[in-house]
């Protein structure tokens, strides 16, 4: 699974989604469909589980 990074050419931040067509900067509003992709991020699928097994692990340990 892939998310990918843009910048917003208004107000210079940084946006992260999984998608790469309709996109709207969360921080302006501006609309960021047509900008180029900054860079991709290889993510685990449902890494969110794995964090809260490594917890309960951490957790059973103390």
């Amino acid at each position: 699974m892939m998310a990918y990074i843009k910048l917003c050419s208004e107000c210079r931040s940084r946006s992260i989604s999984a998608s790469k067509e309709e996109w709207i900067c969360p921080h302006c509003g501006t609309d960021l469909s047509d900008e180029p992709v900054f860079r991709q991020i290889k993510i685990k699928k449902n890494w969110w589980e794995t964090e809260k097994s490594k917890n309960k692990k951490k957790k059973a340990l103390a």
